[in-house]
């Protein structure tokens, strides 16, 4: 797995590539310079969902991350921020609550493989309602147990070598 600064590197590369600095001007920004989010959890990600499951980011913010994501056939994001967010050819972003895509919107994803993430979203009632109604899910927040849920069923988090990952 690459770290941090690995994965910085590689998304501002493509935001680079793509053209796309300009949106770390907007007002209200809180990203830039060493930090683009916790690009860590997203790298978890990569090692957990299939190369052909469609990428559900309930909370995604500007989504710089959404570079991470270019060889999965589609990434959504979800964010109730009106800030112009980053994006590729297979993105899709939605500005509005979680809540109301998972009521409205993730039906008609009924029948795709979709793998959720709900990376440092303090909305509670939010991750409880995803971890509710996606059957794939990675949720992180700090100074919390990580969850993972594949197919339906909780599974502890293990490492390339098979060990258990501490939280």
């Amino acid at each position: 797995m690459k770290n941090y600064d690995e994965l910085l590197k590689e998304v501002y590369e493509k935001i680079h590539e793509n053209k796309e600095e300009a949106l770390f001007k907007q007002e209200d920004c809180e990203i830039g310079g060493d930090f683009l989010g916790f690009l860590e959890n997203y790298e978890l990600l990569r090692q957990i969902a299939p190369a052909d499951a469609t990428i559900l980011e309930l909370g995604c913010y500007m989504a710089p991350q959404v570079f991470l994501f270019e060889k999965y056939p589609a990434y959504i994001g979800v964010d109730l921020d009106p800030l112009k967010r980053f994006s590729t050819k297979n993105t899709t972003h939605y500005q509005m609550s979680i809540q109301n895509f998972l009521k409205h919107e993730f039906p008609a994803l009924e029948g795709k493989k979709v793998f959720g993430i709900c990376s440092a979203i303090p909305d509670a009632a939010a991750v409880a309602m995803a971890e509710e109604v996606c059957d794939n899910i990675l949720i992180l927040y700090p100074g919390e147990k990580t969850r993972l849920k594949i197919d339906g069923e909780y599974r502890e988090l293990r490492n390339e070598t098979g060990i258990k990952i501490e939280e």
